[in-house]
């Protein structure tokens, strides 16, 4: 027996004899061999199939980590706009006439300063700034019931002008 016959590991040569091997037991060994040479070529498949579903899957984490972080930026360029004061025109007549709006939404309530005439967003945005700014003067106002798009408010305190 010499390399020819390697692939007889395991098999005795005194069972078998010593050139000759059954042809059952030949059939057996091709058998295992072309089970075990499957069973690698069905890992190496199943291998590279895990790290493709792996990279689709940290894809798309990446992407839904990009979108996410493009809403924040947008909320925040949003905010920006929200937030940093604006010049708008009183009427289309007048070119020179402007008044601020609101500046305020994310300030703390020792830096609000409430004004005459000041543009709000909308008559929600205006009321909640009305109350939390004279929550924290220790005031109480009264909303005058205008329409949808206009609001005023007065002070009901004694002290107050």
């Amino acid at each position: 027996m010499g390399e020819d016959s390697a692939w007889l590991d395991g098999i005795d040569e005194s069972e078998v004899g010593s050139d000759k091997v059954d042809k059952s037991d030949f059939d057996l060994r091709m058998k295992h061999m072309n089970l075990e040479h499957m069973r690698l070529k069905t890992m190496r498949v199943m291998m590279e199939n895990s790290s493709q579903q792996h990279l689709k899957l940290w894809t798309k984490l990446e992407v839904i980590k990009l979108s996410v972080q493009e809403r924040e930026r947008q909320n925040r360029e949003l905010m920006l706009v929200l937030t940093l004061p604006q010049r708008l025109k009183v009427s289309d007549d007048e070119d020179n006439g402007t008044m601020p709006a609101a500046g305020f939404a994310q300030a703390p309530f020792s830096q609000v300063h409430m004004e005459l005439e000041k543009v709000f967003l909308n008559q929600k945005v205006f009321k909640q700034a009305m109350n939390e700014y004279n929550t924290f003067l220790g005031r109480r106002e009264k909303f005058k019931k205008n329409d949808k798009i206009r609001c005023s408010a007065a002070c009901v305190a004694r002290h107050c002008e």
